[in-house]
């Protein structure tokens, strides 16, 4: 008998779960195989070539190695490797919750490899990418050899069983608490710092909106008042010949004013003899007097307009940004 032989202990945490069950589908020389395991130690040896490096490569599937197509012995078919771990709730609830995957005490973690050589995982019917597959596997499983142990050259292995024999479990339900409250924490610090940078952006463009409609040179009636002026102005030349030729009709000497004048004078030497004259005279005198005035609010107005292209240039500039900032703002 070959005195080499692989040792496998399955269950790192000991103490805390332990495989029930491993089952391996068309895989190498394997056909199907279907193995039960008790608690605690579980040892399987044989002489070289009886097939414990065939077994291993199957575990190595479910702790997430990579898949091969030459691993199928029908290659028509896919090869599927399902573990069945009893778990204990309180230790690796943490793990699950971290991975946001649901925890079941009798975890099922399994493997296929179809006939193109794509894999899929799944722990607990969910599916799962492979790095989630590793994580939850390395903590049920550790696979080594005469010369190999890697938990026990890993650090944290170290600390583990040191705790479970030492019963710091209170103090580590403790410790995990409050880490998972400083992550919380730290979270909602993460979320409130970029919430202030971005308050702090929008509080910025709003002053800059603010300062933008605070500058712009508009009065309440701005824009209202400008087009009006600058209808004026537009349209200076044909405004300013209507009042000219209005006051000129009016104003001179075969207009109206002239022409009631007389009539006044007219009137004024025969008041003396009819009350009705005088009624009359007093009427053209009140008609005189609104004429007059309206002549000179013509000669006013007239004087008034002229046309000015700088200031038609301010006018069309000040509506400019009036337009384009009811554009801006979809007013």
């Amino acid at each position: 008998m070959d005195e080499s032989f692989f040792f496998c202990k399955i269950a790192q945490n000991c103490f805390t779960a332990h495989a029930k069950r491993l089952q391996v589908t068309n895989y190498a020389l394997i056909d199907k195989l279907d193995i039960s395991f008790d608690k605690g130690l579980n040892i399987i040896t044989g002489e070289t070539g009886a097939g414990k490096s065939i077994l291993l490569g199957a575990l190595n599937l479910i702790l997430g190695n990579r898949a091969d197509i030459q691993v199928l012995m029908d290659k028509e078919k896919k090869c599927i490797v399902e573990a069945i771990f009893e778990a204990d709730k309180e230790i690796f609830t943490p793990l699950f919750d971290e991975l946001e995957i649901d925890f079941e005490s009798q975890c099922i973690i399994r493997r296929e490899i179809n006939k193109d050589g794509k894999s899929r995982s799944f722990v607990n019917d969910s599916p799962v990418n492979l790095s989630v597959l590793k994580t939850i596997t390395s903590a049920f499983i550790d696979i080594h050899s005469q010369r190999e142990n890697f938990a026990l050259a890993n650090i944290a292995y170290k600390y583990k069983v040191v705790d479970v024999f030492a019963g710091n479990k209170p103090l580590l339900e403790t410790y995990a608490n409050q880490l998972q409250d400083y992550k919380r924490i730290q979270l909602q610090l993460s979320q409130l710092q970029q919430e202030k940078i971005a308050a702090s952006a929008n509080f910025d463009f709003l002053q800059f909106q603010f300062n933008e409609l605070e500058a712009a040179p508009l009065a309440d009636d701005e824009p209202g008042a400008s087009e009006r002026e600058l209808q004026t102005l537009n349209n200076a030349e044909s405004i300013k010949l209507a009042l000219q030729s209005a006051w000129a009709i009016i104003d001179n000497e075969e207009g109206s004013i002239v022409g009631l004048k007389n009539a006044v004078l007219q009137m004024q030497s025969i008041v003396k003899y009819d009350e009705r004259y005088k009624l009359v005279m007093e009427r053209m005198q009140s008609q005189l007097i609104e004429m007059k005035d309206i002549a000179a609010e013509l000669e006013d107005c007239n004087e008034q307009i002229n046309y000015d292209a700088d200031r038609i240039q301010v006018l069309n500039d000040k509506l400019n940004v009036f337009n384009r900032l009811l554009m801006k703002h979809r007013v």
